[in-house]
């Protein structure tokens, strides 16, 4: 079955080779891993797209293939890479994802930091710790979510202070960060949030996280 899908792959028609490559991911077999990483070099996006997004289903052997799309011309390939990389969820695809925090374009930096946040790895709770001054409140709500996901006893310091961010997501996530840490010493803060916060939401979560750490 695989010998169709890699000749569709490699031929002129752009949109076959685009559901080749959507199709070959179900097909978990070295030659359909070696033809997919081919294909990441393809001219049309939306084929590399594809490509990139059907090898989060090769594991570990397509963590090489797919650091190399976090370089990739177009945004939205380097996003699916990043997000590939997250579904596999390997620390050897860490320092790849740490050098791409340094991004000029929010969109890939946003996708990195939530693959960071899926592997899990201490390695990057530095880097994500640096990028939270400045950074606007979908990212930095998606840091929290990160450092939460990754946990270590330097996330509860950095987080503390996030539930009096101007922004009502970003104090919502850091109450359930520290709930998600077991963070006993932000138990006061949480107090003080879950009885005075404006928000409802944010008074929940701040319940929910105390609820987390009895």
């Amino acid at each position: 079955m695989a010998d169709p899908l890699i000749e569709q792959l490699t031929g002129r028609d752009p949109d076959g080779r685009k559901a080749a490559a959507g199709r070959l991911g179900q097909l978990q077999t070295a030659e359909a891993r070696k033809a997919l990483e081919a294909a990441l070099s393809d001219p049309r996006a939306d084929v590399r797209i594809n490509a990139a997004e059907a090898l989060a289903h090769h594991g570990e052997a397509a963590i090489t293939a797919l650091t190399t799309c976090l370089d990739d011309s177009q945004v939205s390939v380097q996003q699916v890479a990043a997000r590939s990389l997250g579904q596999i969820g390997h620390a050897r695809a860490v320092p790849a994802l740490l050098a791409v925090l340094s991004s000029d374009d929010d969109r890939v930096v946003r996708a990195a930091v939530r693959a960071l946040g899926q592997i899990g790895d201490p390695l990057a709770l530095p880097d994500l710790i640096d990028l939270l001054p400045g950074a606007g409140t979908t990212l930095k709500q998606q840091i929290v979510e990160a450092l939460g996901a990754i946990g270590g006893d330097i996330v509860p310091p950095s987080i503390i202070p996030l539930l009096d961010d101007p922004a009502w997501p970003v104090r919502q996530s850091a109450a359930l960060a520290l709930g998600q840490t077991g963070a006993v010493e932000a138990r006061d803060a949480l107090h003080r949030v879950a009885a005075n916060d404006p928000k409802r939401h944010v008074r929940i979560a701040a319940q929910s996280a105390l609820e987390a750490l009895s």
